[in-house]
């Protein structure tokens, strides 16, 4: 209930201030924080289930090991990405915030919390089943969605800063297709339709680098930008694909 969580939180939590700090240009926001955590976190996972399999595999036979299955495997599979997507929420908000108190409290405030979480996990499982189920139902579920839900409203902030940076170098027809998850699966599967699998990757090219002129472009407007050459490297690569997709 508190070394489980506190260990294993800060373990995949410096997993994620490593790559916030050395990776910083990959680290654009919320969506990011949140793709990160659960990568980290399912490596975690799926390592710590062996170990549980494994355990009840050898304590109590198969029916033992498959009874942890169904609830590690089937029942909860989402629950360290749970946990870890606070700190991937919390580094992702700092990622795209300019407050300077935003920067330096959101990610702690997201590492106690996925803590807190884990806690409450943990300790539903040592009182009972019905507690666990009970927790389950009303507490993890209802945070999984209220992580999904912070998701799409990012999504929906990145589609507008998409649409804001990219104004002028595409279409509108484009701009439609780039700003939009359905837009830019829409854009993809036509392509590979018309064009075959080159015609996919080129697509799947264009989509990138619209996305890193765009996100280039707005760390350069907050006073984060990088190098000038490299918007003209983007550009440049834009354009060329640009005209494989015409």
């Amino acid at each position: 209930m508190i070394s489980a969580p506190l260990v294993e939180e800060f373990s995949k939590g410096l997993c994620l201030f490593l790559l916030f700090l050395w990776k910083r240009k990959e680290f654009d926001g919320i969506v990011d924080g949140v793709i990160y955590a659960t990568m980290v976190a399912l490596g975690f996972a799926m390592t710590e289930n062996v170990q549980y399999y494994g355990g009840a595999l050898s304590k109590g036979g198969a029916e033992a090991a498959s009874a942890v299955f169904i609830l590690r495997g089937m029942m909860s599979p989402f629950s360290h990405p749970l946990f870890t997507s606070m700190t991937g929420i919390g580094l992702g908000w700092a990622a795209q915030s300019d407050r300077w108190l935003v920067k330096i409290f959101a990610p702690l405030a997201g590492l106690a919390a996925a803590m807190t979480l884990h806690s409450i996990w943990n300790l539903s499982a040592t009182i009972q089943i019905e507690a666990w189920l009970l927790t389950y139902l009303f507490f993890m579920v209802p945070c999984l969605m209220g992580v999904g839900l912070i998701v799409l409203l990012a999504l929906g902030r990145e589609g507008r800063l998409l649409r804001t940076h990219l104004l002028g170098e595409l279409s509108e027809q484009q701009l439609r297709s780039v700003s939009s998850i359905w837009g830019r699966i829409g854009f993809s599967l036509g392509k590979f339709f018309r064009k075959g699998p080159a015609g996919w990757l080129a697509a799947e090219n264009f989509l990138q680098v619209a996305s890193e002129l765009a996100f280039w472009r707005n760390r350069q407007q907050r006073g984060f930008g990088g190098d000038p050459s490299e918007e003209a490297e983007l550009l440049g690569q834009l354009r060329t694909l640009q005209g494989k997709l015409a």
